[in-house]
């Protein structure tokens, strides 16, 4: 199991509605593995936190509504 996962991370403003964000992280296992074990479940740790970062970003910013003009009809 994993014990920690930390870090931060960056947003910058490109555009209206486009933000970079760039992720620095760290793993704990909390336990000692063998490196390249090692390299390779710190490696699909740290993917997957991104990943679940990117589809919480995206599913936020779904719902948001756009800024600017309504249309009305």
């Amino acid at each position: 199991d994993i014990d920690a996962v930390e870090g931060d991370y960056l947003f910058e403003k490109l555009g209206p509605r486009l933000s970079r964000a760039t992720c620095r992280q760290a793993v704990s296992l909390g336990f000692w593995v063998p490196g390249p074990i090692r390299n390779l479940i710190e490696r699909q740790a740290l993917q997957q936190s991104v990943l679940e970062f990117k589809a919480a970003a995206e599913g936020a910013a779904a719902k948001k509504p756009a800024r600017g003009r309504v249309k009305k009809t």
